[in-house]
């Protein structure tokens, strides 16, 4: 059984170098050799008997799929989609083909307890401490740490630049807000002024009005006096 891995909690920098290290063991696994060769037909079918009683199809729901029972990320990660969803979809070579690859990667661990009841054994390292045909994990695992480390610093470099622009955006945001607040305010002061000039030019107006009207009757008591005056002196014109 193709098992999942541990739940306990893992550092975010490892969960990325392990995530890096499958995806690029799983890329590369079509272009190096097996640990050792491949394993015979004969071989899958004995696991698959062990594994799911040799039904290629089955899906009992316990999250592993197909003779070889598949969890799901792993037959993701090495390439089974490209044939089919989940493994129970797939053809017995499509499945027997996915797992030919996590062999060359994980080895017969992968299938701990068949793997064990059948006596399937890892090949034995050469001397330079590389399995047949393989590449040193070692070094693989080495410069995939690096480029994650060099990606996670770039992130970082990001992620404190976006604060950095986040904290100016909100200065700015907070000094505009400073102003508008002030030219709310000269505008409010504006209509006050406004408000009492137009009272002041009403009063104005009224007082004009009344001046009009005070001279108005001046003139025409002054016209009345006149006219009284001169009706006087034609009187007595004709005494």
């Amino acid at each position: 059984m193709v098992h999942a891995p541990s739940r306990r909690r893992v550092p975010y920098a490892r969960l990325v170098v392990n995530a890096l290290l499958t995806l690029v063991l799983a890329t590369l696994s079509a272009l190096v050799a097996l640990p050792a060769e491949a394993a015979p037909a004969k071989t899958w079918n004995r696991v698959a008997s062990c594994e799911s009683g040799g039904n290629w199809s089955i899906n009992t729901g316990n999250g592993y799929y197909g003779g070889l029972q598949f969890w799901q990320p792993t037959w993701k990660d090495f390439g089974g989609l490209a044939y089919a969803r989940k493994a129970h979809r797939a053809t017995k070579a499509e499945q027997i083909t996915v797992a030919e690859r996590v062999l060359k990667v994980q080895g017969w661990k992968a299938w701990p307890a068949c793997s064990l009841k059948l006596g399937l054994r890892e090949p034995e390292p050469k001397k330079d401490g590389r399995k047949a045909g393989g590449t040193k994990k070692a070094d693989v695992k080495k410069a995939d740490g690096k480029k994650a480390e060099a990606k996670a610093k770039k992130a970082r470099a990001k992620a404190e630049k976006a604060t950095a622009q986040a904290k100016k955006a909100k200065a700015a945001a907070k000094k505009a807000a400073a102003k508008a607040k002030k030219a709310k305010a000269a505008a409010k002061k504006a209509k006050a002024q406004a408000r009492k000039a137009r009272a002041a030019a009403k009063k104005a107006k009224a007082k004009a009005q009344e001046a009009r009207a005070e001279a108005r009757k001046a003139t025409a008591t002054a016209k009345k006096a006149k006219g009284n005056k001169a009706k006087g002196k034609k009187g007595k014109k004709r005494r």
